[in-house]
């Protein structure tokens, strides 16, 4: 059956299903704690590198990279903003002044910034953003939780994009459609690499029989933890 454990899901909604049921599964408390603080390693370092001003970040679920010991540490440094829910269909950033400054206001329950809505950042401010999801493919392209809000928000910013993830299901590739935009750079717990809206090439090399892979995912190989194999399981 499609979107079963063992078979190929071949749309969104059942790749959602699939990796879902992976994560109920495997994802212990241990092993989130493990895989972000690798995750939080490559992400300091490449916002190191890059020095932006102004950076767009999230307020972690419990099945995404906990990434609240990097807020507290960046915030000193860096002008940092957090998404609010504004509608159906809409999220804006604001400044993140602290963790006493979230509530959950909104019927996901994230924590979120309740400042005014005149002091949302400008989405095209933004020199970088990070992209929670659940999954994303060898392209950079993300399966996040159906709704949208991430996909028409980066349409009106040109924030260079990373995104996150536990990477509890690898995905060759995801379908898309024309809404749907890739990362520049995806860190997941075990390697870091670039997505295809600068290289193409990453995503569209064939395997032609001798496992040819692209370069572009060969980078950043050294952010390794200790993850038992979960295809053991």
């Amino acid at each position: 059956m499609n979107g079963g454990l063992n078979s190929e899901p071949t749309t969104k909604a059942e790749w959602r299903k699939h990796t879902r049921t992976l994560y109920a599964q495997r994802l212990s408390p241990e092993l989130r704690e493990t895989a972000s603080q690798t995750i939080i390693s490559a992400l300091r370092e490449e916002i190191e590198r890059r020095a932006p001003q102004s950076i767009g970040m999230y307020a972690p679920l419990g099945d995404e990279p906990e990434i609240s010991p990097l807020l507290e540490e960046l915030r000193e440094r860096y002008q940092l903003f957090l998404p609010r829910v504004e509608s159906e269909t809409e999220i804006a950033f604001y400044p993140y002044l602290g963790v006493e400054e979230l509530e959950r206001t909104s019927k996901y329950q994230i924590l979120e910034p309740t400042q005014g809505k005149e002091e949302a950042v400008a989405p095209e401010s933004l020199e970088l953003i990070v992209v929670p999801a659940l999954a994303f493919d060898k392209g950079g392209y993300r399966l996040g939780r159906g709704k949208g809000y991430y996909d028409r928000y980066l349409a009106h910013t040109q924030a260079y994009r990373i995104g996150v993830s536990l990477d509890l299901a690898p995905i060759g590739r995801l379908p898309r459609g024309a809404w749907d935009l890739p990362m520049d750079l995806v860190i997941t717990p075990e390697r870091s690499y670039l997505g295809t809206r600068f290289h193409p090439s990453a995503f569209d090399i064939e395997d032609q029989g001798d496992r040819q892979t692209s370069i572009y995912l060969q980078i950043k190989n050294k952010y390794s933890p200790q993850i038992p194999n979960l295809d053991e399981d």
